[in-house]
């Protein structure tokens, strides 16, 4: 049985050690070549097709700014262009393999942020918000 003493003395050595410890770093500009950013981007994609009431897929166009936090994983916060596809949802097949729409364009631009705990293979998309590209 543990008493008041003991667990203030761990509240207390819990509580020295994040303020030792210091704020966690800004932000950081990450690749968006890197296999993270891109297994993350295209996870945020699939969901976003997943959710949307359009019949046809969006691919990436183009990662246009990614940035990493270190949040007990990484946490991408990414801005994308996606273009609409032949494709439709229905249709099960690679969306890298379907071509953009060329005779009626609809590119949007997208922020997602992504939350990545590898050790648990875990992925979730927390926030997406999709805007006409002018």
């Amino acid at each position: 049985m543990m008493t008041s003493g003991y667990i203030s003395l761990v509240f207390l050595l819990t509580f020295a050690t994040l303020i030792l410890a210091g704020p966690l770093p800004p932000p950081q500009d990450a690749d968006p070549n890197s296999t993270d950013v891109q297994d993350s981007a295209a996870f945020a994609v699939e969901s976003f097709n997943y959710f949307s009431k359009e019949e046809n897929l969006y691919k990436i166009v183009k990662i246009v700014k990614v940035q990493q936090e270190i949040v007990g994983g990484a946490k991408y916060t990414m801005e994308v262009n996606l273009g609409r596809t032949r494709c439709l949802k229905e249709e099960d097949r690679n969306i890298e393999s379907c071509p953009l729409m060329a005779d009626q364009p609809k590119m949007l631009q997208c922020t997602f942020v992504i939350l990545t705990v590898p050790w648990r293979n875990e992925r979730r998309l927390l926030q997406s918000s999709c805007m006409p590209k002018n």
